[in-house]
C-alpha cells in the first residue's frame, strides 16, 4: 500500500502523522541493521517503561522515609494501570504491524470501487470531519489531564528520600517526562486510531447501505417509465458490484477485529473495573479520612475520572453503532 495522504483518507491521519503514530507501521521506513527504526525504537522504550514501572511498583513494598497522600496515591496506582494498558496496545500493534498497515488501506475515500458507492463519497467526509473534532478534543484534553498530572505529583514514584529525589532532580524528572511521552503516544493516540478506524468502517458500511437504496428507488422510477429491460442490466451489474465492495470490506472487518478485540476488552473491562474503585475509594476516603480534601484534589481526580468515562463511552457506542450498520444490517 501507498504512503497515504492527508486528503485521500476518512480519519485524522494529520494527527497520527504528527505523533508518529503512522510511521510505525511503514514497511518500506528506514532500516538499522535491517531492522525497521521505528520499531526498534518503540520496542527499547516499551522495554525501559516496564523496567522503570516494575522497579517503581517494588519500591512501594519498602519502608521509605517519605510519604504520600492518599489522594496521590490512588492516582499513581490507577496511572500504573493505564500504563499496563498502554503496554498491551502498543504491544498488540506492533506484533500485527503488517495487518494494521492494511487497515488504513480502509480508511481511503475511493476504498470502494463500485460506481454507486464512489457517488456517496460525501458520507465518508462527513464522519471523517467528525472524527477529526472528537479524536482531536480526545487528544488535546487526555494530553492535557497528562501534563497536568505530571506538574501536580509523580506518577511512577521511585520511592527515595526526600534528599536523593533532590539530588537527582532533572534525572527523574526526566523520567516522567518519558512515562507522559509514553502514555500520550501508546494509548490516547492508540484510542484515537480505533475510534477513527470504527468512524471510517460506519461511513464505508453507511456508503455501501445508501447504495443499496439507490437501486430500490431506481427500480421504481423504471416502472413509471416502462424502461425495465434495460435498467434490469444495469442494476444487476451496480448490485453485483456493490456486493463485491460489500465482501472486501467484510473481510477487511474481521481483520479489524481479529487485531483489537484483545485491547477493546482488557480496556473496557479495566476501565469499568477502574471507575468503580475509584469512584468508591474517593468516597470513603473524603468519609473516614482525616485528611482535608480541597478543590485541587477534587480536580486531579475528576479530571482522570473523565478520561477514564470518555474512554469508555466512545469504545461501547463506537462498537455498538459498528454492531448495527455491519454487514448483518447491509
Amino acid at each position: 500500500m501507498k504512503w497515504l495522504q492527508n486528503h485521500e483518507v476518512a480519519i485524522n491521519l494529520a494527527l497520527f502523522k504528527r505523533y508518529q503514530f503512522y510511521h510505525i507501521f511503514n514497511p518500506n521506513g528506514s532500516k538499522l541493521f535491517n531492522y525497521d527504526t521505528y520499531k526498534l525504537t518503540n520496542i527499547m522504550f516499551i522495554m525501559a517503561v516496564i523496567t522503570y514501572n516494575i522497579f517503581s511498583a517494588m519500591c512501594f513494598f519498602t519502608d521509605t522515609i517519605d510519604t504520600i497522600n492518599s489522594i496521590d496515591l490512588l492516582l499513581m496506582i490507577f496511572i500504573y494501570f493505564i500504563d499496563v494498558i498502554s503496554l498491551l496496545k502498543i504491544s498488540v500493534l506492533l506484533f500485527d504491524a503488517d495487518q494494521i498497515w492494511e487497515l488504513f488501506d480502509l480508511t481511503r475515500l475511493d476504498f470502494l470501487t463500485s460506481k454507486r458507492c464512489r457517488n456517496n463519497v460525501g458520507i465518508l467526509c462527513k464522519y471523517r470531519d467528525k472524527s477529526i473534532t472528537i479524536t482531536n478534543f480526545y487528544q488535546n484534553y487526555s494530553t492535557a489531564v497528562r501534563i497536568s498530572v505530571i506538574i501536580t505529583f509523580p506518577t511512577c514514584c521511585i520511592r527515595v528520600s526526600a534528599n536523593f529525589y533532590n539530588n537527582y532532580y532533572y534525572l527523574f524528572y526526566l523520567m516522567e517526562i518519558a512515562m507522559g511521552i509514553f502514555v500520550v503516544n501508546y494509548s490516547i493516540i492508540i484510542d484515537n486510531f480505533l475510534i477513527s478506524l470504527c468512524w471510517a468502517i460506519i461511513a464505508q458500511y453507511e456508503a455501501i447501505t445508501t447504495a443499496f437504496e439507490s437501486i430500490g428507488k431506481d427500480w421504481e422510477l423504471t416502472n413509471l417509465h416502462n424502461e425495465k429491460e434495460f435498467y434490469s442490466f444495469e442494476a444487476h451489474k451496480d448490485l453485483k458490484s456493490i456486493i463485491m465492495d460489500q465482501n472486501k470490506i467484510y473481510i477487511t472487518l474481521k481483520s479489524f477485529y481479529y487485531v483489537v478485540w484483545i485491547i477493546v476488552l482488557c480496556s473496557i473491562i479495566i476501565v469499568s473495573v477502574l471507575l468503580v474503585i475509584m469512584t468508591y475509594s474517593f468516597i470513603t476516603m473524603c468519609s473516614l479520612s482525616a485528611e482535608s480534601f480541597s478543590i485541587f484534589n477534587i480536580f486531579k481526580i475528576s479530571t482522570v475520572f473523565f478520561v477514564f468515562v470518555i474512554q469508555l463511552y466512545l469504545y461501547c457506542y463506537l462498537f455498538d453503532v459498528l454492531n448495527d450498520k455491519g454487514p448483518d444490517k447491509t
